[in-house]
């Protein structure tokens, strides 16, 4: 019965460790610095090994020991191989981080008193999850009778918290809509979770038993009785939104939702009912929304949103951009979208709610000036540095060639999102027709590690690139044979969210150092550099959408399935991507790169 849910561990039970798993979480990131020597070289602070065991071994930050019994978590990487465990605490170490930074941004808000019918609800979610787990092979029944008997012995208040608080905390941090609790709360959820804890062992214990009967126990949750009767409340429709299990999203996304929720909670408080949402409350949300200070919960940290807003006006804060409000907008659209498509609200209030932005999308960021570019790769990075971490920007004598260097000439030739670039895998590179090209797809994140998984923005944006004779004449092709891992840029690392955040500000600086810095030049402008190539060759606009994943029915519809006609065409469309003054030679390599790629 190793690993079975109800099994204690010296932190807490695993019943509910996995709680909410539908809602998608994927916590990725880093700990160390993108630009280090060779991960597998470096020692990582948080790895530690027990016997023939590698683990994670993270202390849990100082504004967060209360919500955990311990100070430290000890996280078993399943390897003796130091190698693999450096490789393996770089994601565990990730997924912590990203964790705290959850659980700190749910706690911001003021502690929330709930009542007894939204604790019975979470209780039941909690219920609901270790049955969908358990259920079908519940295993040996003497370990749920240990487990209903320690239950019934849990009374007192300190062997409450002792014995269900860390439950408790997995579930709250869990929760879509739930963070901080007051104490009259907490005194009135313990023993509320540990009756289901015990209910749940009771029920698993009879299916250990070989009896599949009516489950009796659930009813008392409410279930799907609670939804039609009266229909489901905000705070409920809050929390099943986002635990959809047939959506997707990034743990970035999870955490703008919060603000949202919160502002819905504040002016509209989380009992109301769906279905008594009018658009005027909407409209109050959208009005709070204008007025609330960038990085709110930092700037006023336990501050309510009006409060926020009331102090933001007094200090005179910066207010969030109109684009940041209108995705907030967007969100709640989307939320109640879902609510009319699964029956619990007959319209949506919150449609066609979007503010005028008085910034037009294409003037969001602009190309890099043609008479610019050639200042970028004039840079030492790119005629002899010192190195590309630090050194990139000093003249010297080492010629590096990692990501640093490669991922703006994919964006200026290929329209690669930083993304898309940074992620690149060794396998992405391959022929289609005798045409090398860059095949942009997201793989079964099943088979490769966290930090190998790939993203593509939008279903457009998977696509293939045939490769730009300037970077076959960079020697781009011996680069990726000589790679030996899975991915081109091991270096470069997501943030906790899985972004390669670090690569932008870096960016940022370059442009800086390279004296072409200006308002609205990022690295996205190398993107816009590249439709603006696409452009004034003169292309149709259907090869122009495929070739940089712009949304379109795409010009392979025209082609069928004759993958190396279309393959020709782009090929065609690539090579006329030029910049006028832009000479790259001193960037061409002696040998010719053409090798099959190993």
């Amino acid at each position: 019965m190793t690993g079975h849910p109800f099994r204690q561990s010296r932190r807490k039970s695993l019943i509910f460790r996995k709680l909410n798993s539908s809602n998608g979480f994927q916590l990725m990131g880093a700990t160390v610095n993108c630009y280090s020597e060779p991960m597998e070289d470096v020692p990582h602070p948080r790895l530690h090994k027990r016997k023939n065991t590698y683990y994670l071994r993270a202390s849990y930050p100082a504004d967060l020991l209360h919500l955990f019994k311990g100070k430290e978590r000890w996280k078993s990487l399943g390897t003796s191989d130091y190698r693999e465990a450096v490789r393996r605490v770089r994601a565990a170490s990730a997924d912590f981080d990203a964790e705290m930074e959850r659980l700190r941004a749910t706690e911001a808000g003021p502690p929330a008193n709930l009542t007894q019918r939204e604790i019975v609800r979470l209780c039941g979610k909690a219920y609901d999850f270790a049955m969908r787990q358990w259920e079908d092979q519940p295993g040996g029944a003497v370990v749920y009778q240990k487990f209903i008997d320690k239950m019934s012995k849990t009374n007192s208040e300190a062997e409450l918290d002792a014995e269900i608080g860390p439950h408790l905390a997995e579930l709250l941090s869990r929760s879509s809509t739930v963070g901080k609790i007051d104490e009259d709360t907490r005194a009135r959820f313990l023993p509320a979770l540990r009756d289901t804890i015990r209910d749940a062992a009771t029920t698993l214990l009879r299916r250990a038993n070989n009896d599949y009967g009516t489950d009796d126990l659930a009813k008392r949750f409410g279930g799907t009785l609670n939804k039609t009767a009266g229909g489901l409340s905000l705070r409920q429709l809050m929390d099943d939104y986002l635990a959809d299990p047939s959506v997707r999203r990034g743990e970035k996304t999870l955490l703008s939702y919060r603000i949202l929720f919160d502002a819905i909670e504040e002016l509209m408080g989380p009992e109301k009912l769906v279905r008594d949402v009018s658009r005027a409350d909407c409209k109050r949300v959208r009005s709070l929304l204008q007025t609330i200070p960038k990085n709110a919960r930092k700037v006023y940290p336990g501050k309510s949103l009006q409060e926020a807003a009331r102090l933001a006006k007094i200090d005179a804060k910066p207010l969030m951009s109109v684009g940041t409000v209108n995705s907030y907008l967007n969100n709640l659209s989307s939320l109640f979208n879902w609510a009319v498509k699964e029956e619990q609200a007959d319209r949506n209030p919150a449609k066609d709610l979007q503010l005028a932005d008085p910034i037009k999308d294409r003037n969001k960021r602009k190309p890099v000036p043609l008479d610019d570019l050639p200042k970028l790769f004039q840079m030492p990075l790119y005629t002899g540095c010192v190195d590309d971490e630090n050194g990139y920007a000093k003249p010297g004598t080492s010629h590096p060639r990692r990501g640093r260097f490669w991922v703006p000439l994919l964006a200026l030739f290929h329209g690669l999102r930083q993304g898309e670039a940074c992620q690149l895998h060794k396998t992405d590179v391959r022929q289609i027709g005798g045409v090398w090209c860059l095949m942009l797809s997201e793989e079964d994140p099943n088979e490769m590690e966290v930090e190998d998984r790939k993203r593509i923005k939008t279903e457009a944006g998977e696509r293939f690139v045939p490769l730009h004779a300037e970077l076959v004449a960079m020697g781009f092709l011996d680069f990726v044979r000589s790679c030996r891992g899975v991915r081109l840029f091991p270096e470069l690392e997501r943030d906790r969210y899985g972004y390669f955040s670090t690569m932008s500000k870096w960016f940022g600086r370059f442009l800086t150092k390279a004296g072409v810095k200006q308002p609205r030049v990022t690295f996205h402008s190398l993107r816009h550099n590249y439709r603006d190539a696409l452009r004034r060759a003169k292309l149709s606009r259907d090869v122009i959408q495929a070739l940089g994943g712009w949304a379109s029915d795409g010009v392979d519809d025209n082609y069928g399935g004759d993958l190396e006609a279309f393959v020709s065409v782009l090929a065609e469309a690539v090579a006329r991507v030029s910049y006028d003054g832009l000479d790259l030679s001193h960037l061409h390599v002696s040998t010719t790169p053409a090798r099959a790629v190993a």
